[in-house]
């Protein structure tokens, strides 16, 4: 698969992230679960773009490199402390909101027997877990 098919296109991905993550539904999410109070130092739609589109697999990235990436997207200078700052318990919540919304969004666009599927791939897995909910009797498949 050469790199400019649709599946693997930049500006479509750019296009179905931003669709899914619109920077208003970012900066209000941000707002209410209390991540950014005022926005004077952090714009929260960078700061999730950065961190999101930050890490790659196989990349080793440190918070300085992050805070560097930030900087590049934004243009601005931040002293350490005001991006390390930002990683706080509002952080998660802000993270798991939009964590939240793109599964819900997954989920609406995968038909139910896909879903079945993947959870069935899953069941024996966390039955290795041993999970209460997840044990299957033995002799017998996971549903």
């Amino acid at each position: 698969m050469s790199p400019d098919t649709p599946d693997t296109d930049p500006q479509m991905l750019e296009r179905l992230l931003t669709d899914l993550f619109p920077s208003e539904w970012i900066r209000q999410t941000a707002g209410t679960v209390g991540f950014v109070r005022l926005r004077r130092t952090i714009d929260p739609v960078t700061f999730l773009w950065v961190l999101v589109l930050g890490f790659g697999t196989g990349v080793s990235r440190s918070l300085a490199s992050l805070r560097r990436a930030y900087e590049t997207s934004s243009g601005e200078t931040l002293v350490p402390s005001a991006f390390y700052d930002r990683f706080t318990p509002a952080c998660v919540a802000f993270l798991r909101a939009c964590f939240i919304r793109g599964l819900e969004e997954v989920v609406r666009h995968t038909s139910l027997m896909e879903l079945v599927v993947q959870v069935r791939d899953l069941l024996p897995q966390c039955a290795a877990l041993d999970y209460p909910a997840t044990r299957v009797a033995p002799g017998r498949r996971a549903p």
